[in-house]
This record gives C-alpha cells, sequence and structure tokens, in this order.
C-alpha cells in the first residue's frame, strides 16, 4: 500500500441529519405539547388528544427546523468529503482541501449521534457530522493513528 492510499473516506447522510434535526425537533415541542393537553386535553375524548398530541408535535418539528435554519445547516455541511489515509485525515468541503497529519491528533471522542468531534494537539478541535457508522469510523481513525506509531 503507498502512503497516499485510501483507506476510508465518508461524506454526510442526509438520513444521520434528517434523524438530527426530528429529535432535536421533538425535544423542543415538549414544553408547548404539554400545555396543549393541559389545556385543552382535559375536556377531550381519546382520539382528539391523539390528534392534538400528533399535530401539535408535527408543527413543533417543523417550526424547529424552519427557526433554526436546518436547512442551510444541511447545504453547508453535504458537500463534505473526509479521507483517511495511512499518515492523514484529509478534509474537503467543495472549495478548500485541508491535510491533518494523524500524529497530531489527540483524541476521538462521538458527538451525540451524529458527529464525531477529532482534537488535535494545538488544542484545536474539528467535528466530522452525520456520518454513519460513527463508531466503526471513531475505531479506524484511532487504530489507524496507533498503527503510525
Amino acid at each position: 500500500m503507498s502512503i497516499d492510499a485510501n483507506i476510508a473516506e465518508w461524506r454526510p447522510s442526509i438520513w444521520i441529519f434528517l434523524s438530527r434535526s426530528v429529535c432535536l425537533g421533538l425535544l423542543t415541542s415538549v414544553v408547548p405539547l404539554l400545555t396543549s393537553v393541559v389545556v385543552f386535553g382535559v375536556a377531550l375524548p381519546d382520539f382528539q388528544l391523539f390528534w392534538l398530541f400528533a399535530g401539535s408535535l408535527a408543527f413543533s418539528t417543523l417550526y424547529y427546523m424552519l427557526i433554526f435554519d436546518d436547512f442551510t445547516i444541511w447545504n453547508s455541511h453535504r458537500a463534505q468529503h473526509w479521507i483517511l489515509t495511512k499518515d492523514k485525515l484529509q478534509f474537503s468541503d467543495g472549495d478548500d482541501t485541508v491535510f491533518a497529519p494523524l500524529s497530531e491528533i489527540t483524541g476521538t471522542r462521538r458527538w451525540f449521534w451524529w458527529g464525531l468531534r477529532i482534537k488535535f494537539s494545538n488544542g484545536r478541535s474539528v467535528e466530522l457530522n452525520y456520518v454513519s457508522h460513527l463508531g466503526a469510523v471513531r475505531k479506524l481513525i484511532d487504530a489507524t493513528r496507533r498503527d503510525l506509531t
């Protein structure tokens, strides 16, 4: 294997991004939802309570996605491309390409279920976001770092 041979490549997944957006939207809808159930739900039959619950949940989730501009966030991440080689981690966002030597990486840590935070010896960190199978990605980066030394 040559020094520049790619060990792995990763790109953001729309499904991971959407699951993050929906989950955060659901979490932010808990307060208005509970308020609507307490205020209106006491006198409503079960089927109306269900539709009130479902409608509040759907509205709150879409509201979250629009208010926090999730569509712009996805557009800024979808062109990202990460490449792991024997001695470096390469990041490209469509315009610029940055190379980080694996010897400069001091640690990796999962960030919820949608990201992997990579820390460097200079104190900076970068996140690899919305990539599938983050546990396997982390193990591969850490194993490649160990093999380097």
